[in-house]
């Protein structure tokens, strides 16, 4: 029988910095078993993958005393990415507007979040959730992420379910940036309730917060690699991580259940 091939998300420190490392710098073990993990589809492949990313910006009217900010701040972060990153980037008011397609210009990008405009009546969240979601899945991206900004919950008659399949059936892992809004309370549960276990809701008290916000995301994307190796396991499973970069030395062990 074919061994199941498991993938193993890891976010290395931060004295790692922004370099990016080699397979080699990995070891899996999986009950007492050591292998070599990859970083990319195939064993072949030296290096990981760049992060691919959706920009989605809340466009309503609400939006309008922080829009400047927001914009400076995603602007920053495009630029923060590692090198080759793919962004796309998208607005969500009355509808959904694309406005680049994911690309690794970063000039590109910049130049099309200078143009942001709010003041849409509605906000809509889960068709841009979906949208987002959809554009990674072309993409065949490996490491798929949607970095949200929005004041509000979703107000032009979305559907929530199928907001969340769109993320969960097709791996994209949801940052949800949430500035405080009229609702914030039952806000950030929505965007909880989106980003599920493997994202992350990231509420700001205002504006002059996003800077450090999209910083601090720009930087664990950096750090985040998928590591994938041929499992021999079954059921429940010891698997330990290790890394070793020369200078610096970790590790971290969990039980998770391997399908067979």
């Amino acid at each position: 029988a074919e061994y199941p091939t498991v993938e193993v998300t890891v976010t290395v420190p931060p004295e790692v910095g922004t370099e990016r490392l080699p397979k080699e710098a990995f070891t899996v073990t999986e009950d007492g078993r050591t292998v070599q993990p990859y970083l990319g589809t195939t064993p072949e492949a030296d290096e990981p993958a760049p992060p691919e990313v959706v920009l989605a910006i809340d466009i309503s009217g609400s939006m309008d005393n922080s829009i400047e900010q927001a914009k400076q701040a995603a602007s920053s972060f495009v630029a923060s990415l590692p090198d080759g990153s793919q962004v796309a980037l998208l607005t969500f008011g009355d509808e959904v507007t694309t406005l680049v397609q994911p690309t690794s210009s970063v000039d590109a990008v910049r130049s099309r979040i200078g143009d942001i405009r709010s003041g849409d009546e509605t906000t809509a969240l889960y068709d841009g959730v979906r949208e987002a979601a959809d554009q990674l899945a072309a993409g065949g991206a490996e490491q798929a992420n949607i970095v949200l900004l929005s004041d509000g919950e979703d107000t032009a008659d979305g559907d929530a379910d199928d907001a969340i399949a769109a993320l969960r059936d097709q791996g994209v892992r949801l940052w949800a940036v949430a500035l405080p809004g009229t609702d914030t309370g039952p806000q950030v549960e929505t965007l909880r309730a989106l980003a599920g276990d493997d994202g992350e809701v990231l509420p700001a008290d205002s504006a002059d917060e996003l800077d450090g916000i999209y910083a601090d995301v720009a930087s664990d994307l950096s750090r985040t690699y998928v590591l994938r190796y041929d499992s021999e396991a079954s059921g429940r499973t010891e698997l330990s991580v290790a890394l070793d970069t020369g200078r610096l030395r970790s590790e971290q062990t969990i039980t998770t259940t391997i399908d067979d």
